[in-house]
């Protein structure tokens, strides 16, 4: 990406032509990102678990890159349409759980209705946990920063909240470094500034 001056790799988590899908509490299955992106379900029943169909094995050169790597960086995106699909690849547990590297959670900014209502930071971390294993993550990156009052209220209107920290003494019991810092990018939308979250890491 010569914009950044940064170079890398661009590795998909598996080969098989996987199509994604959860299951609701009341037992529903909604299968495929458009339908749960734009929810033509009730979007305030809770989601029980994820799967994926069609196999999902996770790509070698994937697992290898994993296994080599300092940091592996899970997020920012929806947990449930973006970052859970990545994880449920057969064989992923298992290289998170192998690699030496430090794994980072780069938490949401903001709840999307019809995956997260009401989430608070602690539900996003319970929630990976039950996908990547108990332990398995050492920091979690959550945006402390003043969210601008007129952006919010759009976002507000669209059914989604700003996603807090309830309590600190819960994540700092399972083990998880907090990393609180204004990672909000000073565009017309709510979403992570890349350069703050490097800075984080970096530091």
């Amino acid at each position: 990406c010569t914009m950044f001056d940064v170079r890398g790799k661009v590795l998909p988590v598996t080969l098989d032509n996987v199509h994604r899908g959860v299951t609701l509490e009341n037992g529903e299955r909604i299968v495929g990102e458009s339908d749960m992106a734009v929810p033509k379900h009730d979007a305030w029943i809770p989601i029980r678990d994820a799967f994926l169909i069609g196999g999902g094995a996770l790509n070698p050169r994937a697992r290898e890159a994993i296994l080599n790597s300092d940091f592996v960086i899970i997020g920012p995106g929806d947990l449930y349409t973006s970052i859970i699909p990545n994880l449920l690849c057969t064989g992923m547990r298992d290289a998170l759980k192998e690699t030496q590297a430090r794994i980072i959670y780069v938490c949401s900014i903001m709840t999307k209705h019809g995956e997260t209502n009401g989430f608070c930071v602690e539900d996003f971390v319970r929630v990976l946990e039950q996908y990547v294993g108990p332990d398995c993550l050492d920091y979690v990156l959550v945006n402390s920063g003043e969210l601008r009052p007129d952006l919010l209220q759009k976002y507000v209107l669209e059914g989604k909240a700003p996603v807090r920290l309830k309590r600190r003494e819960g994540l700092l019991g399972m083990g998880l470094k907090i990393v609180e810092r204004d990672f909000t990018s000073e565009t017309d939308y709510i979403r992570h500034d890349p350069r703050k979250l490097a800075k984080a890491v970096e530091d």
